[in-house]
């Protein structure tokens, strides 16, 4: 999926969100792009992200560590 596509769907999910700070959960975040997203937009939000996969929960924490936050 093109990022910007992907953009476009995470913004359609969040403006149908109440409010500015909900709790997210990410169910096989794989890589974390999409609480990536999510956290773009919504700074505030409190995100949960569960990955079952070795290989792929390694990649989430040192994508995450790269960018600051893990």
């Amino acid at each position: 999926m093109d990022p910007v596509c992907g953009l476009d769907v995470h913004r359609q999910i969040v403006s149908l969100l109440d409010k500015p700070n909900p709790v997210i959960f990410d169910i096989g975040c794989n890589d974390g792009s999409d609480a990536q997203r999510f956290l773009r937009l919504l700074p505030s939000a409190q995100l949960y992200c569960f990955e079952p996969d070795p290989r792929a929960a390694a990649r989430f924490k040192e994508k995450w560590v790269l960018i600051g936050i893990g």
